[in-house]
């Protein structure tokens, strides 16, 4: 992926820089957040958590974005607070039949958090209207006809290390992770492929079970 340009805001969400990559074009990524309640308890606890109610937090896609066909792509979703994460339920969001919302609904049932989430704005290249090519003069004089020399393919990505992460109640299928991870290693590698032998791919838990990590090595090869 390619970073173009810098950060700005728009309706009181943040936009990162614009990416792109095969087939797809990325041109903002936005994000929302909000700080939980204190839902902390100390005694009489046995049902807390079941009683605490569920909340929802949603990316609404702009008009303006709408207007050039634009969708929601890679959403995710992300808790920040420290010892309190571990007592939530935060699992991935989900996208839109249409592509123009994300949705998440989480559960907290401890002393304040903030919660996040954000995800890509994209279009399809083909929305992308092209650039005019410059009207070429005449020439003065018949000239040779010469061989068009094939565009030179964009060099290989570099090797680089790629972790996911996940916290609560979803934080459970090694699988699943792994799936995504190759997912995102063919779209940083593309043109080119994956070589999987090498990729050493693992999935590790924490000790209290609420938070999963998948890891491994980017390494792109003709």
């Amino acid at each position: 992926m390619r970073k173009i340009g810098g950060t700005i805001s728009i309706l009181g969400l943040t936009l990162a820089s614009s990416y792109a990559f095969a087939g797809i074009e990325c041109i903002n990524k936005v994000s929302n957040s909000v700080t939980t309640p204190d839902w902390h308890c100390s005694k009489h606890c046995r049902d807390w958590e079941s009683a605490r109610p569920m909340q929802t937090l949603i990316l609404d896609m702009d008009k303006k974005f709408k207007d050039m066909g634009a969708f929601f792509k890679n959403p995710s979703a992300s808790c920040s607070g420290g010892t309190p994460c571990g007592f939530s339920s935060i699992p991935a969001p989900t996208v839109s039949a249409n592509g123009e919302q994300v949705r998440l609904a989480f559960k907290t049932w401890s002393r304040p958090v903030v919660v996040s989430v954000s995800a890509d704005i994209c279009i399809f290249n083909n929305t992308i209207p092209p650039t005019p090519s410059p009207t070429p003069s005449p020439p003065a004089s018949p000239t040779p006809s010469t061989t068009a020399t094939p565009s030179p393919k964009p060099p290989i990505p570099t090797q680089k290390e790629h972790v996911i992460e996940e916290a609560g109640a979803l934080a459970d299928n090694c699988e699943r992770m792994k799936n995504n991870w190759l997912v995102e290693a063919k779209i940083y590698c593309s043109p080119y492929k994956v070589n999987l032998a090498s990729t050493r791919l693992s999935c590790s838990q924490r000790q209290d079970a609420l938070f999963r990590k998948v890891s491994g090595i980017f390494l792109c090869v003709q």
